[in-house]
């Protein structure tokens, strides 16, 4: 990578993040007025030793393998920097830890730069006790301004736990990370019994957003055709009328 293009990119991520942990308004400059944002989970990534929960993004969450229709798709698309940056506004407050950040370049051209940013960060407010560790990666696809800076025409914003060699060594302070158990899906006799693991790992996300057991979870996910977001609104509409027990202790 040329010198003078990593230095413009670093320079960018510094004031990007140093603005995105602090206060996330002045980030209106940093997108074009006609630019594209989407998040997405990845909730099923098999390098995750981490089950931390995702509520406060599964309803944002643009990931296809839950997300039904065309229609739906197109709406969770965020369109220009004022939707954009009041959207992040509203996202748990966070901390980048800056020392596990990967730079790799996709694209460059006089024109056009798109690069990827991965690392980790930690969720909540500074004094809150317990915050969760993420992994994330955002892909950024920027324009030249006429200030000599760049702007952001489309960002793809992917949040994970985190991997074990990501967490290995790493000082988190307050943060608390859990050791999954893989082998949970093959001890679990209901998990057992699905065979599709794509409708499996429904079944143990569903479980983990609305704390019920797997077999309640499964049920709820059978009733709906395996469609994600329509069990969660079955779920919604229902919760009170749903027995104790389905839920886990």
């Amino acid at each position: 990578m040329d010198q003078n293009v990593f230095d413009l990119i670093v320079n960018f991520l510094q004031q990007y993040f140093n603005c995105y942990d602090s206060n996330r308004e002045e980030l209106l400059a940093a997108y074009h007025k006609n630019s594209l944002f989407s998040l997405s989970l990845n909730v099923n990534s098999q390098a995750s030793f981490s089950n931390q929960k995702f509520g406060p993004y599964f309803k944002d969450s643009r990931n296809q393998i839950y997300i039904s229709g065309n229609e739906k798709l197109f709406k969770m698309l965020y369109s220009g920097n004022l939707d954009i940056v009041a959207f992040l506004s509203k996202m748990p407050k966070t901390e980048h830890d800056s020392n596990s950040f990967k730079l790799d370049t996709c694209f460059f051209s006089p024109n056009m730069i798109s690069f990827s940013i991965t690392g980790l960060l930690k969720e909540g407010e500074p004094d809150q006790k317990n915050r969760p560790l993420r992994s994330f990666q955002r892909v950024f696809v920027c324009v030249p301004t006429q200030t000599g800076q760049m702007s952001i025409v489309n960002e793809q914003y992917t949040i994970s736990n985190p991997s074990k060699s990501q967490s290995k060594g790493l000082k988190v302070g307050a943060m608390v990370t859990e050791e999954m158990t893989p082998e949970t899906a093959y001890t679990d006799p209901i998990l057992a019994g699905i065979s599709d693991p794509n409708q499996r790992n429904k079944t143990v996300e569903f479980s983990k957003f609305s704390k019920l057991n797997y077999k309640w979870s499964r049920d709820c996910l059978e009733f709906s055709n395996w469609d994600y977001e329509k069990a969660i609104n079955a779920f919604q509409g229902y919760k009170d009328k749903i027995p104790n027990e389905a839920f886990l202790t």
